[in-house]
């Protein structure tokens, strides 16, 4: 019942759970292993980045729909832009500075710019599926970016931590799921009119009594 373009959305949800997850989950033991940060303190300091999520998801969704009205694949396009630019903060934290404030600061700002992206692609679960299977889309979503995002993100940190450090783990991680997510965008958005104008022929028939 997926359209080529909502395929690929699936896959970018998946992308971007990975991205968080793994830098959630594994953000307290980085404080902590590599900045000597009290577990406490580097547990409320995670704790602050999940707020970020509170201001940043509403915002994004605003901005999309705004610009939705003049130009129609804004949600991709925003998507796809906040991917890349939280995914450049992740290699420019973990991979380039060493200040763990200015570290915290990109993370925080990563974190921001990828949630802030986030409604768009799922929105799209609704739009890009007969009007029937929508609640059956939004499942189908849920379960492709757990199962493929954040299950093995974590996994694949902690074994190419252990290999080599968790700095170096973070940023490969960030760096591939973040490459593979704009990548499953500009695809979606190849495909995005065509499957949007068939979707568009199909009506819901009223229920007769």
């Amino acid at each position: 019942f997926t359209t080529p373009s909502l395929r690929f959305v699936f896959i970018n949800s998946a992308m971007v759970v990975m991205q968080w997850a793994s830098v959630f989950y594994f953000l307290p033991t980085f404080l902590t292993r590599i900045h000597g940060v009290a577990l406490e303190t580097a547990s409320y300091m995670t704790s602050y980045a999940v707020l970020v999520g509170i201001v940043a998801a509403p915002l994004g969704g605003w901005i999309m729909d705004a610009w939705s009205t003049r130009y129609r694949e804004a949600k991709l396009t925003f998507a796809m832009a906040a991917s890349a630019a939280s995914t450049l903060l992740y290699l420019i934290a973990f991979g380039l500075v060493d200040s763990m404030m200015l570290q915290y600061g990109l993370i925080i700002a990563a974190l921001f710019m990828l949630m802030s992206g986030g409604s768009g692609p799922l929105a799209m679960t609704q739009e890009l599926v007969h009007p029937g299977i929508r609640a059956l889309s939004m499942t189908c979503n849920a379960l492709a970016a757990h199962l493929l995002g954040s299950v093995p993100g974590p996994l694949l940190t902690g074994v190419i931590s252990d290999r080599s450090n968790l700095s170096f783990a973070l940023l490969c991680v960030t760096l591939l799921s973040g490459t593979v997510s704009v990548i499953a965008l500009l695809l979606a958005k190849r495909h995005y009119h065509k499957d949007l104008a068939a979707v568009a022929a199909h009506k819901v028939e009223p229920e007769r009594p």
